[in-house]
């Protein structure tokens, strides 16, 4: 966030109010109706805090 505006929020602020996030990018190759499930599985047991 810094580097896109150029201002430091920490100073002002305790904790950061943005959610946690990624961003998950599969391939046509890699990814299958048959395998895509336990992937789905795996992401939902990712604890967020």
């Amino acid at each position: 966030m810094k580097e896109k505006t150029g201002q430091d929020f920490s100073l002002v602020l305790d904790s950061n109010p943005l959610p946690a996030m990624f961003q998950i990018k599969l391939t046509s190759d890699s990814v299958t109706t048959t395998n895509i499930e336990p992937i789905i599985k795996t992401l939902k047991r990712i604890q967020r805090d």
